[in-house]
């Protein structure tokens, strides 16, 4: 009997039927350095398109577009779209190995630079910004949520608008006034006039030597096609690979770091400015996954740990042996500078009565603190809690007290500083007991606030087996519990609703609350979603007014700090944030990057960098 390699195989016979269908389209090459480069050629490897458009308007199901080194200025159409039941018709664009490729929204700037005393100058913008039916970012608001015309202006305030300046990659900071510039290095302004930059450079100097890039394109991918059918239907089915993709004034979900962005959220008196923090390549569950803390009573300068996600044997996914950086700040998280590395993440906590800064983290199954007294420079000896605290922050209550978050299920624990600050006595409190009809996962990710009133509250991540309002299934809300005498004792958990009665529907996800050193008010912060019985979604990330009273949100104050742009995939995530109140201004800082639902099928070019939203509420 012939056995199988002694008979010859037929590749030809018509019963071999693989497991697997190779299902590819067309790969487009794309080299504008290359001499036979143009957009002419058919776009092979030999004859390469010279552009990255002339590949967008060719690409189809399933294609792949390989880019050859270079920085290209130009604003790709996005001519067909991948389909959302079939993975593998998305559309790829991506750097050939070892290549640097660079798709900028903006334009090398040069313009003329006039001097105008206290290290300031003005330049004239492009005059084809100015032509007719041409896009002019120099002249729209940066207000998201309500979007106009805002140059030519008159008046000494001069709105921010949808353009940016950077030298060296970095952006600088947009102001709105002349005064406010010559105050302070590293911003800008668009005059009045529309059709000139006002500039303060970080060393009262113009640029020499150095690149200076001015955003002039809208997009670096804009969407040609035509959209139908729900939000799955309506997201953008492509991705990108290797590439930098960046300096869109109106960026989309696939070109990173926008510098600004502003939301007024109407007549609710909280408006939210976005801006640019660190950089971030890949999906995680959070760059910043602890809150930060300052370091000292006077200064401006605030420490945390910050995950390393920019090595490229790490590509999906939160996983142990993560590498996370301390890393600290002298402007509040417009900027981070390396401290140190290791394996584990820390929380910080500041004591501004005393100037003690805290730090705990886990080692092994032990959770572990130091103390410093000299601002992070140096720290005693590592000591374990006595109790299994809970990996969240410390609250300040209004007595000077910390308290702490335990297990099982929320135990308080209330502590107090010795007189020599070397450390602190903790006394066990109250538990707030789990309530299995109301919450198949736990009292888990407990956040704690002191009320006006001294109350304490506290909200926990959520409950998904609830009884309905209007049978509308098995929706996901948000459990809340509050003491009356100082965590003694505890209410029974209850579904967190709106002061209408009814339920704030909210997916599986991180809660806040917080009281406003500005206002004394508290907010909540949560995913609001529909019906959910789910970790999803969390599109939308929302901040609203809870009245101590009733414990109940005031639906009228229900804000957006973030949500998803129309061609994100539904799947994706604003949750898992920290946050900090800034003493000097009295805002809310929020940290935060996008990442994903395990389910998303659309992983690689999203901008996955760390932001910062700081939050202004009303007096």
């Amino acid at each position: 009997m012939a056995d199988e390699k002694s008979t010859p195989q037929d590749p030809t016979s018509s019963h071999y039927h693989p497991n697997t269908l190779e299902l590819m389209g067309t790969t487009y090459y794309v080299a504008q350095n290359n001499p036979k480069g143009s957009d002419d050629n058919p776009g092979t490897k030999e004859l390469p398109f010279k552009t990255i458009s002339k590949a967008g308007t060719m690409a189809d199901h399933g294609d792949l577009i390989m880019i050859d080194e270079g920085v290209y200025r130009e604003e790709v159409p996005l001519a067909r779209n991948g389909h959302m039941y079939v993975p593998w018709s998305r559309i790829t664009y991506k750097a050939l190995p070892g290549k640097r490729v660079y798709l900028k929204g903006s334009d090398v700037f040069e313009p003329k630079w006039e001097a105008i005393g206290g290290g300031v100058f003005k330049g004239s913008l492009p005059a084809g910004l100015s032509k007719k039916g041409a896009y002019n970012p120099y002249e729209l608001s940066g207000v998201i949520d309500d979007p106009k015309k805002v140059r030519p202006i008159e008046g000494d305030v001069l709105p921010e608008t949808l353009g940016q300046i950077y030298v060296n990659g970095k952006a600088l900071e947009q102001l709105t006034g002349i005064e406010a510039v010559k105050n302070t290095a590293g911003s800008f302004v668009v005059a009045d006039n529309g059709k000139e930059i006002v500039v303060h450079f970080a060393d009262g100097k113009v640029p020499t030597g150095k690149l200076v890039e001015l955003t002039v394109r809208q997009r670096c991918f804009k969407p040609m096609y035509k959209t139908r059918g729900d939000e799955y239907e309506r997201a953008a089915y492509m991705q990108t690979m290797g590439m930098v993709v960046e300096h869109a004034a109106e960026p989309g979900p696939f070109c990173f770091y926008r510098p600004l962005t502003i939301r007024k959220n109407g007549d609710t008196g909280i408006i939210v400015r976005k801006t640019f923090s660190l950089r971030g390549t890949i999906v995680t569950c959070s760059k910043m996954p602890f809150p930060p803390s300052y370091t000292s009573k006077d200064k401006p300068t605030i420490i945390a740990s910050i995950l390393n996600d920019e090595k490229p044997t790490r590509v999906d996914e939160w996983v142990d042996g993560w590498d996370f950086l301390t890393a600290k700040s002298n402007n509040l998280g417009k900027s981070w500078e390396e401290c140190d590395r290791g394996e584990t993440p820390s929380t910080y906590f500041f004591d501004e009565d005393n100037g003690m800064l805290l730090k705990h983290y886990r080692d092994k199954r032990k959770v572990m603190f130091e103390l410093s007294s000299d601002e992070g420079k140096t720290w005693s000896s590592p000591e374990p809690f006595s109790f299994g605290v809970r990996y969240y922050d410390f609250t300040k209550l209004d007595d000077g007290s910390l308290f702490a978050s335990g297990k099982p299920d929320f135990t308080c624990y209330i502590g107090k500083w010795r007189s020599d600050l070397s450390g602190i006595d903790w006394e066990k409190r109250g538990t707030v007991k789990n309530n299995p009809a109301m919450s198949s996962s736990g009292l888990a990710e407990p956040h704690v606030c002191q009320l006006p009133d001294g109350r304490l509250f506290v909200i926990f991540r959520a409950g998904n087996i609830l009884p309905t309002q209007g049978n509308p299934g098995f929706p996901s809300v948000k459990l809340f519990s509050v003491s009356e005498d100082g965590g003694k004792t505890w209410s029974d958990v209850k579904p967190l609703t709106y002061d209408d009665g009814s339920y704030i529907y909210s997916s599986r996800s991180f809660p806040g609350v917080i009281r406003s050193i500005k206002n004394n008010r508290v907010y909540v912060l949560l995913n609001i979603s529909g019906t959910t019985n789910n970790c999803d979604p969390r599109t939308t990330l929302n901040i609203a007014e809870l009245d101590p009273a009733t414990l109940s949100v005031k639906r009228d104050t229900v804000a957006i700090i973030d949500t998803k742009h129309p061609e994100h995939h539904p799947l994706v995530r604003f949750s898992n944030w920290a946050l900090l109140q800034d003493r000097d201004t009295k805002n809310l800082i929020v940290f935060m990057k996008t990442h994903l639902s395990e389910l998303c099928p659309v992983r690689m070019g999203y901008d996955y960098g760390l932001y910062r939203y700081e939050i202004e509420f009303p007096d």
